[in-house]
């Protein structure tokens, strides 16, 4: 990729951004977006709030657990099937939980959408270092 005039970013890089922000900032907004909820879901599956954070909770551990999995896995098999596997992951687990009919496996499903939500930053950073890092013609 190639700078235009100046300091220009080339198109194709503009659109690489755009892609993987977008995808990443799902993951980003969904780490913390239950807990406004998280008093109504009690009431709702009728279980304790303890038993409930376990939603919040779950999903965070995942993130955590998924970020050096992303590394190694982008070195096996590609940060672009990475790339799509997280994100099917994270919508997957975003339409299961949606569908969840009790806390536990609302909590499980959660679980699931971290793991993908939880590859898509690093990632999406070193994709878009790669493509526009200091060693690439775009640098």
């Amino acid at each position: 990729m190639t700078r235009a005039r100046g300091d220009r970013l080339d198109a194709s890089l503009l659109r690489l951004i755009g892609v993987l922000l977008l995808g990443g900032l799902i993951g980003l907004l969904d780490s913390t977006i239950v807990n406004v909820g998280m008093a109504t879901m009690a009431r709702h599956f009728d279980a304790p709030l303890s038993t409930v954070g376990w939603i919040a909770t779950g999903y965070l551990l995942a993130v955590a657990i998924a970020i050096p999995f992303a590394a190694w896995a982008m070195e096996r098999f590609g940060s672009k099937k990475m790339w799509l596997i997280g994100l099917s992951l994270f919508v997957l687990g975003s339409l299961a939980s949606g569908l969840s009919w009790n806390v536990e496996s609302l909590i499980a499903f959660r679980i699931a959408q971290g793991f993908g939500g939880g590859m898509l930053d690093p990632i999406m950073l070193t994709v878009l270092a790669t493509a526009a890092g200091p060693a690439s013609p775009a640098g």
